[in-house]
């Protein structure tokens, strides 16, 4: 879908996560070997689903699944203007302060900032190296 190299994929499941009603993920790159991400409501997977293929079958459980999916680049690794991220009238699709916000955390306040990009000024709202593995995380 012509994202950046760089993206990094979280996904946080609504509702317990399991077989079927899953997102079957490869390990690495080009492996093929899909297997469905086991995760708890409360929990969130983190993949790298700009290379790893990652998909959803039938759901044959009697659970209804139910996610947000989140994309994040590290600022290292960000191309504002990603030659295959152009549509086809030669439109970046996925710039910053377009598709992606840039964010900064504040280690004072404990908070991340978004940073706004609006007519070339940055202004911080305050608020609140992908490998091929992917990683569940417990929320607390």
């Amino acid at each position: 879908y012509y994202h950046q190299p760089g993206q990094i994929n979280y996904w946080l499941p609504l509702s317990d996560a399991y077989g079927d009603n899953s997102l079957w993920v490869e390990s690495k790159p080009f492996c093929q070997d899909h297997q469905p991400l086991t995760v708890s409501c409360g929990q969130v997977a983190r993949f790298y689903g700009n290379m790893c293929t990652h998909f959803t079958v039938p759901n044959s459980t009697p659970h209804t699944r139910i996610t947000l999916d989140f994309r994040a680049v590290p600022g290292m690794l960000f191309e504002n203007d990603y030659k295959l991220s152009r549509d086809k009238t030669g439109l970046q699709m996925f710039s910053d302060g377009g598709y992606y916000s840039e964010c900064k955390y504040d280690s004072a306040s404990k908070k991340w900032n978004v940073v706004s990009h609006e007519g070339g000024d940055r202004k911080e709202r305050k608020g609140g190296q992908p490998e091929g593995d992917k990683e569940v995380f417990k929320g607390g």
